[in-house]
């Protein structure tokens, strides 16, 4: 925690004599990665069965690598088995406490949430396309991002672009009208 806050302020001061955006965005990008792995390490790698299949996926902001001081931090444990998701409730609930001691907004959609096409919410699935491999199973990982996504983007590709296109429009009137 400690660590973390007195990178925040130095990243914070960097900024105001910089005006440095870009540079700012990746490198507090670089900070919350830096302390998801430390909790992933403490809290899951150390407890994972070795038959257990689990991976670390950074989506959204976070997946891009521009999170903003005030941006949620969206990961996504991602499960090969109904039943992991059982055996790391735990030290998943651990993680994400760990994370709000820190000030840092959570947002972990469940694994099946994200998989599931929701016409809905295609944010949750638009997150996906930004997912960025942190830690744990790769090959877990690279099914979701190679076959699943492909997959439903395909199958959903119309309502995708008619939600996509309601989207942009409302974010574009809610913003005066600006890109």
């Amino acid at each position: 925690k400690d660590m973390y806050e007195r990178e925040s302020l130095r990243l914070r001061q960097e900024f105001s004599s910089t005006k440095d955006g870009l540079s700012n965005l990746l490198r507090r990008t670089e900070l919350v990665e830096s302390v998801t792995l430390q909790l992933w390490e403490q809290l899951i790698a150390q407890r994972k069965p070795p038959s257990a299949s689990i991976a670390l996926v950074a989506l959204g902001d976070f997946g891009r690598r521009s999170i903003f001081p005030c941006s949620e931090i969206d990961l996504l444990f991602l499960h090969a088995a109904v039943e992991t998701t059982g055996q790391f409730a735990g030290p998943i609930g651990q993680f994400s406490a760990a994370m709000n001691d820190l000030s840092l907004k959570l947002n972990t959609p469940a694994s099946a949430q994200c998989t599931q096409f929701d016409s809905d919410n295609v944010e949750s699935f638009l997150s996906l396309l930004d997912g960025r491999f942190l830690a744990g199973d790769r090959a877990l990982f690279t099914e979701l991002r190679d076959r699943l996504v492909p997959e439903v983007a395909a199958r959903e590709s119309q309502v995708l672009a008619e939600r996509l296109a309601e989207i942009t429009r409302s974010r574009h009137r809610k913003f005066a009208n600006t890109v």
